[in-house]
């Protein structure tokens, strides 16, 4: 702080930290001074010119990895669109999603930086034009490397998950005359999904729950699915960038009959799938807009065990 004294003379200065500072000199100016920086003059619109030049030709000098603007904390976290852009392979969408979010935050860190690179060649920020501040500030921006997604993706907590493993049922029943009474008819369809999920339909709880979803009175409409929900880490359901694929294995897995238009749903439990996510059938954030059919829903969703096919860091650019 620039704060008046006056010397031993009777002649008035201005000091910062105690230093005289010369006649029309700057906070900043007397800073630079104190650091044996050259201060840069400004005073007419070449020297504007010039300074904005020095400044972004410090930024430019800076190698790329070692400017990183990390503007969230570590209670930020992903909210339920974000997670899904990265679950269904984009996490450079869930990235710019992100940005305009946090972007008061965003442009603070942005503006640091550039001050700081502005005092390294002697410039004072605040004298530079309001548009060369934010030609420079924008400079920043576009040069860092840095993204939120990797980090914000380890801290959110584990997420309910939905994901469809069948086609809409009235396709699947396709052939069946009366599907909407024969339950039998429904369980063998069901039987047959389930197979395909990597269930074992010989086995009894296997046919206990198709027969339990058979019952469900919920239309077979083109609105209506079987999905598989389950809880847990966002990082081990999101779709591979390599493939835009996701094999995941479950133990004691939920699965569901669900009108998507109505909400009405139906669930159970079998004891083991084998799933593909895939860019056409990524798994989503359940929104939790159902109501169940059949009795209470389970107390949690959680498998006894996930065992997802390996991934790799999060690919940031396209």
């Amino acid at each position: 702080m620039t704060k008046p004294i006056v010397d031993a003379r009777g002649n008035l200065h201005s000091t910062t930290n105690g230093h005289f500072s010369e006649k029309g000199q700057t906070d900043a100016e007397v800073s630079l001074a104190l650091a044996g920086v050259t201060a840069v003059s400004i005073v007419t619109a070449a020297d504007q010119e010039r300074a904005a030049w020095l400044v972004q030709d410090r930024i430019d000098s800076i190698p790329q990895y070692a400017l990183e603007l990390d503007f969230t904390n570590a209670e930020d976290t992903l909210t339920a669109e974000e997670a899904n852009l990265v679950l269904a392979g984009t996490p450079w969408e869930a990235s710019a999603a992100v940005r305009d979010r946090l972007e008061d935050r965003r442009l603070r860190a942005a503006e640091r930086h550039a001050r700081n690179a502005a005092g390294d060649v002697g410039v004072d920020f605040d004298q530079l034009h309001p548009d060369d501040r934010d030609l420079i500030i924008d400079r920043v921006e576009s040069r860092h490397l840095w993204d939120p997604i990797v980090a914000m993706t380890k801290h959110s907590p584990d997420k309910t998950f939905r994901a469809p493993i069948s086609d809409p049922l009235l396709l699947e029943a396709d052939g069946h005359d009366d599907i909407e009474s024969d339950t039998a008819a429904r369980q063998e369809v069901l039987l047959g999904i389930l197979g395909r999920a990597g269930a074992d339909r010989d086995d009894t709880a296997v046919r206990n729950a198709a027969a339990a979803l058979a019952g469900a009175p919920i239309s077979w409409g083109r609105a209506t699915q079987v999905e598989i929900i389950w809880e847990g880490a966002v990082d081990d359901a999101r779709l591979l960038p390599s493939t835009l694929e996701r094999r995941i294995a479950f133990v004691g897995a939920h699965v569901a009959v669900t009108d998507t238009d109505t909400g009405q749903t139906s669930v159970v439990q079998v004891p083991r799938l084998n799933v593909t996510l895939d860019d056409e059938r990524p798994a989503k954030v359940d929104d939790g807009a159902w109501t169940a059919t059949r009795g209470e829903l389970p107390e949690s969703f959680r498998p006894k065990l996930i065992e997802a096919e390996p991934t790799v860091p999060l690919i940031l650019g396209r």
